[in-house]
């Protein structure tokens, strides 16, 4: 078992101790987190390997406004507010510094074929589907409003997304 970065002696054999401490020899990180016996009374957050306190100093972020959302469309609506062809799709664009916030939007882009379940790449889905990372890879997955109440076919939850105000139907 680890303490403070450092191996210690159980007294027990490979086979008594299980699986989480089958090689006591290895180094093992500090985990600020546990609670073993070693760390009673110490949660170790904000100390290092010896007990000391940490030299880290979180500088934090200045005060910056959040983006404006930028919904150009109703991604629920289908391709009614974009046009025969189109469907309005949900994104989120991500900042590219540690401080930035991320902007919520949709707009109206070219629609694809896929449907629930269906294989996708980029945005390739239906208007009203959304192309999503599952267990059985990228596929498109209906779009939901989350939270409210599930308008998932039966069978599906409506389960969250990256973007805010938005899930698919999983």
């Amino acid at each position: 078992m680890a303490c403070g970065g450092k191996t210690r002696e159980t007294g027990r054999t490979p086979s008594e101790r299980g699986n989480a401490e089958l090689d006591a020899s290895a180094p093992v990180a500090s985990q600020p987190w546990s609670n073993s016996d070693s760390d009673a009374g110490n949660s170790g957050v904000g100390q290092g390997s010896s007990g000391s306190e940490s030299t880290f100093d979180d500088p934090g972020c200045p005060e910056i406004a959040e983006p404006e959302d930028d919904f150009q469309c109703d991604p629920l609506k289908g391709s009614d507010e974009c046009g025969d062809g189109f469907g309005c799709y949900p994104y989120v664009d991500y900042p590219s510094e540690p401080c930035e916030a991320e902007q919520f939007g949709s707009i109206c882009a070219l629609a694809g074929t896929g449907e629930q379940g269906d294989p996708c790449l980029d945005q390739d889905c239906s208007a009203g589907f959304l192309c999503v990372a599952s267990g059985q890879g990228t596929v498109c997955a209906q779009l939901c409003r989350a939270p409210g109440p599930n308008t998932c076919p039966n069978g599906l939850l409506c389960g969250s997304v990256d973007v805010k105000g938005f899930g698919v139907c999983f």
